[in-house]
Parts: structure tokens; C-alpha cells; sequence
């Protein structure tokens, strides 16, 4: 028994300075310019290509490895630039990050797709993006830093879609169907970079409706609601709030007069199902008879109707809706 404690004793010592040195090393904090990359390209049994593994080095250490699977077989015009890294800022932040072609894949003409590796500044490292692999020929943006996505929607319309980020996963806030001999096509760059909800909507079945806004990092939600058959349609303010809780988004807004008088309350619970299943369910309320009609027919999408493409959020609009955030904030209490 003595002698295999002092055994173990001395394999324990042994090991010891090589488990401390390892750890050492990975608590470096790395600087970007430290980086550089190399891909190569995995095939299985047949010869046909499958994944990219990119490693990053700092001088000949190999730091990190990241692979990506290929949407499918790439076309052979673009097989030969499969793995391709180009290092642009996508995010916007001032630090180069890393993207890698994964091919053409011709369904369309923009079926290109890539992977991008987003630089983490505050520890040092490339985080694989969350999102950025499935967008089809994603464009940077030099200007807003968004990232955007164009297809035909048939042969007269254009669909154009924005991202943004959320650390290093993309996020999807709006898009913007165009048609091609639109002589005043709407431009939905005064949204900023917040996330669009829009709900297409009847109450009690009967009264359409369009219910579009946007919520800060603040948790307060602005916009409008719309109501297409009315005699003379126009968009209504509304303000609110939302809360999260248990994968699900809670809206509480209410419908504003220009004169400040409330007409409606707007309540809304919006859960995502299996990472694509959208659930609504909601109700209008008038605030002086408290009469219901809930909310049917829902269609949720991130489309900019015409009457919505500036941010009330924008700085120009503080002083709008102030005074609005300030009864809600009555109510609440």
C-alpha cells in the first residue's frame, strides 16, 4: 500500500507542471492581428466534398479549429474557390472577422453561401457565427453594417432582407419587397437596426388590421397599427412594453389619438415553436366599455408596409413619443 501511494505520489508531481502550463497558455488573451487561417477541404469515401475546416494560427500554433458542413455538393464552377477566406468587418465593430465560401449551388442566381467567424475582442477569440451559414449571398453593407439578402420574388418583385447581430448570432429585422417598375420605392434604412414585428391580423374575424413595431433595449415597443378598410385609413400610434418569459414575448400596447387619448389596448403573446413555428395569439380591448375582439387570422412577418420606414426610435422622434412612454409608465404603476 506504501509503495503505491508514493507511485501515485509521484505520477501526480509528474503531470502536475504540464496540466499548469497547459492552462497557462489557454488563459492568453490573444490580439487580432496575431491571426492567420488556413482551409482545407474534407471529402467523403466518393471523392465529393462535405465540409471546410479552417484553423487559426498564431505564428505556427494552432489555436483554434472550426468546421462547417457544405449546404449540399457545390457547383463545379465554383469548386475550386470552396474554402476561399476573405477577413471584412461584418459585424461593424472595427475588427476584422474571417468568412469562408462554401460555394454555388444554382437554384437561383444568388445560391452562394458562406460561414463567417466573428471576432470576440474581449476574450480574445473567433466565435463561429450563429445564422450567417444559411443566409444566400449575404452583402455587408459598409455604411449601416447590416448584413442583406436579395431574391426575385417572381418576375416583377424584389425582396430585400436586413440582419444585424446580437454578439455572434445573426438576427433577422426586416425585409423589403420592391416591386422592379416601382417609380417610388420605399427605403427602410430609417428602421435603424432594431428588429420589425408585424401581424397581419382580424379582430373577431371581421376588422382587418396590420400591427407593426419595434421594441429597444429597453424593453419599450413603438409603432403603429392600421386598419386597411377604414374610411380613411392612416397608421395609429402605438406604445407599450414587452416582457420575456418562458421562450415567449408578451406585448402590451395601447392605441393613441393625436390628441393623447387612448382608443384601444393591445395585448399579445408571440412564441417561436421548433425554431420556425409561429404561435400569436392576442386580443384589441376598448378602454372605456372593455369590450374584447381577439385577435385571428395571423400572419406574423418582418415586411415594412409603406407607411412605416422611419424608426420612432430615431433620435428625431424622441420628442413624439415621449410623453407617450411617460403614461405608459403611469399605467404600469
Amino acid at each position: 500500500m506504501r509503495i503505491l501511494f508514493h507511485f501515485r505520489f509521484m505520477v501526480l508531481l509528474f503531470i502536475l507542471p504540464l496540466t499548469v502550463g497547459a492552462q497557462t497558455n489557454g488563459l492568453r488573451k490573444y490580439k487580432r492581428n496575431e491571426f492567420s487561417f488556413k482551409s482545407t477541404v474534407m471529402r467523403n469515401a466518393e471523392g465529393e466534398m462535405t465540409a471546410v475546416n479552417v484553423g487559426a494560427y498564431v505564428g505556427k500554433n494552432l489555436i483554434d479549429q472550426f468546421v462547417t458542413e457544405l449546404p449540399g455538393t457545390p457547383m463545379k464552377t465554383t469548386a475550386d474557390a470552396v474554402g476561399k477566406i476573405s477577413e471584412p468587418d461584418v459585424n461593424g465593430d472595427g475588427f476584422p472577422d474571417v468568412t469562408i465560401y462554401l460555394g454555388y449551388y444554382g437554384s437561383h442566381p444568388n445560391d452562394s453561401y458562406y460561414e463567417a467567424l466573428i471576432w470576440d475582442e474581449e476574450h480574445g477569440c473567433f466565435l463561429q457565427a450563429d445564422g450567417y451559414k444559411d443566409l444566400a449571398d449575404p452583402m455587408i453593407d459598409e455604411e449601416t453594417h447590416l448584413i442583406t439578402t436579395n431574391l426575385r420574388d417572381g418576375p416583377e418583385a424584389r425582396v430585400t432582407d436586413y440582419y444585424g447581430w446580437q454578439h455572434n448570432k445573426i438576427r433577422h429585422l426586416r425585409s423589403e419587397s420592391v416591386r422592379i417598375d416601382d417609380p417610388n420605392p420605399i427605403s427602410s434604412y430609417g428602421l435603424l437596426d432594431l428588429p420589425l414585428c408585424r401581424y397581419n391580423a382580424k379582430l373577431d374575424g371581421r376588422i382587418s388590421v396590420i400591427i407593426a413595431f419595434q421594441e429597444n433595449n429597453d424593453n419599450t415597443v413603438a409603432g403603429y397599427i392600421y386598419y386597411p378598410k377604414a374610411k380613411h385609413p392612416a397608421p395609429i400610434l402605438i406604445i407599450g412594453s414587452v416582457s420575456h418569459q418562458n421562450d415567449a414575448d408578451y406585448y402590451n400596447l395601447s392605441e393613441y389619438q393625436s390628441d393623447g387619448l387612448i382608443t384601444g389596448d393591445i395585448s399579445i403573446k408571440h412564441q417561436l415553436i421548433d425554431g420556425w413555428d409561429h404561435q400569436v395569439e392576442g386580443k384589441w380591448t376598448n378602454p372605456k366599455t372593455r369590450k374584447e375582439m381577439k385577435l385571428t387570422d395571423v400572419i406574423f412577418n418582418r415586411e415594412v408596409p409603406r407607411w412605416f420606414t422611419k424608426s420612432l426610435f430615431a433620435p428625431e422622434n424622441s420628442g413624439k413619443i415621449d410623453r407617450f412612454i411617460k403614461k405608459e409608465t403611469i399605467k404600469e404603476k
